[in-house]
């Protein structure tokens, strides 16, 4: 069937998504692509209809911008699952569908309909997963983000730590949903059998911490949070500063591939007569070498970024904006949603896109080839609930009950660094595809030189961080400065399926490897472009990494407190939301191949697609003209809704309140029956005197037995785990969130493993990042086809470095 209000690269497939807010987003992205999405809902609709903010402020079930960020071009049908004739509904649907998603709250009954219709896929989203001894804790989006590690290094070292202001979380699960669901999907093209997809938030969120869980495995001291950056050690990493209206992300490191960036920015200070004398000449490529040799360095960087803030603190940001794009700094402006709404960026993108008169985020990409559904309003409730029915059922494929990789018989170059595009590349060689990591040890990638480091000694292949984002890939160290090495990379991607890129924009047109040339080389090429602001518009060219990304896209200002600057999400916060979509979107382009024959750009901005998870902050700025901002650990919604204390040093536990039930059990144990009746926006008005009795009760206790106690009870808690806890927590042990695998120099390392769990055909890490050029010799005979001499000759041309 075709989707209304765009092309979409999925429309054979319909997915029956009986998500809340908990899932949501996962259905949201598939109907973007093109898959007929119908939502189920229950009598009265699913919860976040029941969730602020609203348009104009009116509570009702058909105005909550919740529902319509995260709803759009979907269907509606309205089924009561504890009604026998509704379940047989469902049950029929099931039979039409390709895949089913639930999440908590639901309670379908998924291993039956996979019973019944084997081909059918599922997926479950939920806070802890369908196995381990926390498979059954009730979850919420604060314990979510305790449990995962990230919420114990974000926030002020005087407060407790912070979450995010709008649920991230369940984003997260949801992502690593729908890939699940496509991989399954691909893989059912050969055996004919569905698959279950189970995930897990706690897991999904890990990636957010950027590898600082890694930290206790090799005894090295953990980090500690610091409002707008983190302690690491002896450094202070800063990466809010002011500026003379607001505020602004800068990346202030050191080394040969940020140094020059500092470099030029304190030539921008000297020339306006802000950069003091000892500043001047400081060789800022080789002060990581002095950090490891001089105790003092670790005050100069300090210094450094103090002396950086006094300068910004003189501009505005529209002026730090155009300076760094015309000296080509690592920094990008704080928005508000107001100035993104308003972005003129944003417009020549046509990101936003009206619908009824109202602006929504836009499509998560630009295919060359397809259009995406971003122009179809969210359902009203059980608006299809005869179209829904018009579909025949799913006809039957080859009945095989082996499985082989989903990406197996993928061949995938990457051409990426940091973390968005090597993370979701990673994730292909996870399940099975190919990957030929494309590096030079000229230019090595920045991960190389981040922590923490086997035997605590920095190397370029010392890194945890570096060896787990880039596992299961093989590597070919080529310098492509040296024209002798286009034709080489000509050669590989006529051997290639996917090409995923991360350069500064127009760069590797410049290179002579641009898709317009490309696409004659291999017309079934897809190649993705993934930048911070994408190929196009009069930013496009900025520098950066996903701080400043997700500085740009809204982030920011929702971390922290309302009385304190904002301290916004940890580390490069956009580059831990791209990878997922991106796997979608080629997972999603392959399957078009498969029809059209042909191959498609895809023109990716990390800032588009990681405000998708601020889409109801935009619309009620959008609508109600009202600005997001943080609120520390509130929650608009649900209350109480905290961190608490619990004894010992700096050591808390994530509460939340999401139902009448849980505060009624919870007011118990805390001796304040006496307010057990109150609804949830009478606890709002009273939230001081209630967060006081918790915090009177939890700080006399120790923090297991609160959250044990709160667990049995059913009401959503955990401690705010520090990464020495994520790194033996029972829960992530039995998920094998980390393994050890396989690496050439040291053995055996740790690495964070996948949080998509597919039943029949699991992925995982195989082997740990290769040395920069390991597979040189595999590269030449294996897949270019060159005999021994002929290998021996191009090794001796000096541009495999």
């Amino acid at each position: 069937m075709q989707s209304a209000g765009g092309i979409g690269v999925l429309d054979r497939f319909r997915i029956l998504d009986l998500t809340d807010d908990r899932g949501h987003f996962c259905g949201m992205i598939l109907a973007q692509l093109g898959a007929q999405v119908i939502a189920i809902e229950p009598p009265g609709g699913q919860r976040s209809r029941y969730q602020g903010p609203f348009a104009g402020d009116v509570r009702d079930p058909e105005k909550s911008l919740t529902h319509w960020a995260y709803n759009r071009a979907k269907q509606s049908l309205v089924l009561d699952l504890d009604d026998s004739e509704d379940l047989e509904r469902l049950e029929d649907l099931a039979a039409t569908a390709d895949a089913v998603v639930a999440s908590d709250g639901s309670n379908a009954d998924l291993a039956s309909l996979s019973r019944q219709y084997p081909h059918l896929v599922t997926a479950f989203i939920s806070g802890f997963g369908g196995t381990g001894p926390k498979s059954d804790w009730a979850a919420s989006d604060i314990v979510n983000t305790a449990a995962s590690g990230t919420m114990g290094i974000t926030g002020d070292r005087d407060r407790p730590p912070v979450r995010l202001s709008l649920p991230q979380t369940w984003h997260f699960a949801a992502s690593d949903a729908l890939c699940g669901i496509l991989l399954a999907l691909r893989e059912r093209e050969s055996s004919g059998q569905g698959q279950h997809v189970d995930v897990a938030a706690q897991h999904s969120y890990l990636i957010a911490s950027q590898y600082q869980m890694l930290y206790p495995f090799v005894g090295a001291p953990s980090t500690r949070r610091l409002s707008g950056g983190a302690e690491i050690g002896p450094i202070t990493l800063k990466l809010v500063y002011e500026a003379a209206d607001g505020y602004l992300s800068i990346v202030f490191l050191v080394g040969p591939t940020v140094g020059p960036y500092n470099t030029r920015l304190f030539e921008w200070m000297d020339e306006e007569g802000m950069c003091p004398d000892e500043f001047r000449d400081v060789d800022w490529i080789g002060f990581g070498t002095q950090l490891l040799s001089d105790p003092a360095a670790p005050g100069i960087l300090n210094r450094g970024a103090e002396v950086i803030n006094e300068f910004t603190k003189t501009k505005t940001k529209a002026e730090l904006l155009s300076g760094a794009l015309e000296r080509n700094l690592l920094l990008g402006p704080i928005t508000t949603t107001r100035e993104l709404l308003d972005m003129e960026h944003a417009a020549e993108r046509d990101f936003w896109r009206s619908i009824d008169g109202v602006r929504f985020a836009g499509p998560i990409a630009r295919l060359s080839d397809t259009t995406l559904v971003t122009e179809t309003a969210p359902p009203k409730l059980d608006q299809h609930n005869l179209v829904a029915r018009q579909q025949p059922a799913v006809p039957a494929g080859p009945n095989s009950t082996s499985g082989v990789d989903p990406m197996k018989g993928i061949k995938v170059l990457d051409m990426t660094w940091a973390i968005a595009g090597p993370y979701a590349s990673r994730i292909m060689g996870d399940f099975g595809a190919d990957v030929l990591r494309i590096e030079s040890e000229l230019k090595p990638c920045i991960m190389r030189g981040a922590g923490p480091f086997v035997d605590n000694e920095a190397g370029a292949d010392n890194s945890l961080s570096y060896l787990s984002i880039n596992a299961s890939k093989r590597s070919l160290a080529i310098d492509l400065r040296d024209p002798r090495s286009i034709e080489i990379m000509e050669e590989l991607v006529e051997w290639a399926d996917v090409l995923i890129e991360s350069y500064s924009v127009g760069v590797i047109g410049r290179m002579g490897l641009g898709y317009e040339h490309l696409r004659t080389v291999n017309p079934k090429l897809i190649m993705v472009s993934t930048s911070l602001m994408g190929q196009t518009g009069p930013i496009r060219e900025i520098s950066g990494f996903g701080n400043i990304g997700a500085a740009v896209a809204g982030f920011f200002p929702f971390g922290g407190w309302p009385d304190r600057q904002p301290c916004g999400p940890f580390g490069a916060y956009s580059d831990y939301i791209s990878p997922r979509l991106t796997l979608a979107l080629v997972l999603a382009a392959l399957d078009e191949r498969e029809r059209s024959g042909h191959g498609q750009h895809i023109d990716y901005s990390q800032m588009e697609a990681a405000a998708q998870l601020l889409s109801p902050a935009f619309l009620a700025d959008e609508i109600n003209g009202v600005e997001g901002n943080r609120i520390g650990n509130s929650d608009a919604n649900f209350c109480p809704h905290g961190a608490y204390p619990v004894l010992g040093d700096d050591r808390w536990i994530a509460v939340a309140c999401e139902t009448q039930t849980q505060w009624e059990a919870l007011s118990q144990v805390i001796g304040a029956e006496h307010l057990a009746s109150l609804t949830s926006e009478e606890r709002r008005k009273q939230h001081q005197e209630i967060d006081s009795l918790i915090s009177g009760w939890t700080s006399e206790q120790d923090g297991i037995e609160v959250e044990t106690q709160l667990q049995q009870l059913q009401v959503p808690a955990h401690r705010v785990l520090y990464a020495p806890e994520v790194a033996v927590d029972p829960q992530l042990r039995s998920r094998k969130a980390f393994s050890e695998v396989s690496h050439p120099h040291h053995g055996q390392v740790w690495v964070e493993d996948s949080a998509i769990h597919l039943s029949r055909t699991p992925g995982m890490a195989r082997w740990a990042a290769p040395p920069a050029g390991e597979h040189l010799y595999e590269v030449l005979t294996d897949i270019l086809g060159r005999d021994p001499d002929e290998a021996a000759e191009l090794i001796a041309t000096g541009i495999f470095t």
